[in-house]
């Protein structure tokens, strides 16, 4: 039996850092060297994706509160804090997630949130009078402007 010979792997002689690539590339090389270097970049990166679905995204609930906890994982999980976590889950709690929201998008989105995302926000965290405030805030709304 006769088998295939393998063919030898071309290793590449290309040099990243002195190779001229398109802005975009390069700058996704850098970002690339930034997180192997400091792989927190990385899961902060995915926290606040996941706040910013959480605020500005329709989805199934579920899909909506995994986010929520996703995000305020990575939250809790931030550099120079000082503050235990029940602290800051006060102090989210009472401020309707602002902390949290400008930790995710600290120029502030111009995309509105979407009401229904903050009752789940609240529901994750077993906070259910302000939950039921939400929703009925919600229900308030007319129907054709509720997501506008």
């Amino acid at each position: 039996m006769r088998f295939a010979r393998r063919r030898p792997v071309a290793t590449s002689t290309v040099d990243y850092k002195t190779t001229a690539y398109p802005l975009e590339l390069e700058e996704a090389l850098n970002w690339r060297g930034s997180v192997l270097g400091q792989p927190s970049l990385l899961s902060e990166a995915v926290g606040k994706a996941a706040v910013n679905i959480w605020l500005h995204e329709t989805l199934d609930h579920a899909l909506i509160i995994n986010c929520f906890n996703l995000g305020l994982k990575y939250y809790w999980r931030r550099a120079n804090r000082s503050r235990s976590n029940p602290e800051e889950l006060d102090e989210l709690v009472a401020t309707d997630f602002r902390n949290l929201s400008a930790w995710a998008d600290p120029t502030g989105s111009v995309i509105p949130q979407v009401h229904e995302n903050l009752s789940l926000g609240f529901y994750a965290v077993f906070e259910f009078d302000k939950c039921l405030q939400y929703i009925r805030d919600d229900s308030a709304l007319d129907t054709d402007d509720r997501f506008l």
